[in-house]
């Protein structure tokens, strides 16, 4: 299967290959094993469901707790539901949109030095702009007061956010320590070819054909491909 990615001015075409039933294994274990779990209680007529491609509830148990009665006589009974929610790490819903057919979570999959640079930059970002509201530009003392109250609500806001991150960039490292050999040698990535986009937009109108095969919408590509087909007729 190909995927096609834009850098800059250039469109890198690739080449993936995957090992779908070894993945699903590899990824049962990362579930297990990396999953944030929490145990959780809900009322209601009908049992708890998921999407299963981010999170999935396991362990459920139901007890009859009374009864829910309509005018039309379809009366329906209310349990109390216990459970677990797993919520994957975002390497399993990446490995998730691969084996559904995402071609482009292939690369996500091992995105974690690009991940931990952009949270590095973030910080820096903050640190650096914490403070730079210049006492001169206010009359009042009480207004400069409140800018920096506002200015300190949201840099805790998004250290939160970025410390929320940084906790799951942890979890990455731990399972590409354990599990990045295995994954590497069950998804196959290869650069097979690259064009400049100046060139490729020369292509398009040559041929009057609109060609975005970079796009990740798939379905884009697949009516490049019949367009191509018809155009050779």
């Amino acid at each position: 299967m190909y995927y096609f990615e834009k850098q800059g001015n250039i469109i890198n075409k690739y080449d993936v290959k995957y090992n779908s039933t070894e993945l699903i294994k590899i990824n049962e274990e990362i579930i297990n094993n990396y999953s944030t779990i929490t145990h959780k209680e809900t009322k209601g007529t009908i049992e708890p469901y998921y999407d299963g491609n981010i999170l999935e509830f396991r362990n459920i148990k139901s007890t009859k707790i009374g009864k829910r009665e309509y005018i039309d006589g379809n009366d329906k009974t209310i349990y109390l539901f216990t459970y677990d929610e797993y919520v994957y790490p975002r390497i399993s819903i990446e490995i998730n949109k691969l084996l559904n057919g995402d071609i482009t979570a292939a690369k996500k999959i091992f995105e974690y030095e690009e991940e931990k640079e952009y949270l590095k930059l973030k910080l820096s970002e903050l640190t650096s702009s914490f403070n730079s509201t210049d006492k001169k530009d206010y009359d009042d003392p009480l207004d400069y007061l409140e800018s920096q109250i506002n200015e300190l609500n949201n840099l805790k806001c998004l250290i939160d956010s970025l410390n929320y991150n940084l906790e799951a960039l942890i979890t990455e490292k731990n399972i590409l320590d354990k599990y990045g050999d295995e994954l590497k040698s069950n998804i196959k990535i290869e650069l097979v070819d690259s064009i400049d986009e100046e060139e490729l937009n020369e292509v398009s109108k040559f041929l009057d054909i609109n060609l975005i095969p970079f796009s990740t919408n798939d379905k884009i590509s697949d009516n490049v491909r019949r367009q191509l087909k018809n155009f050779r007729k």
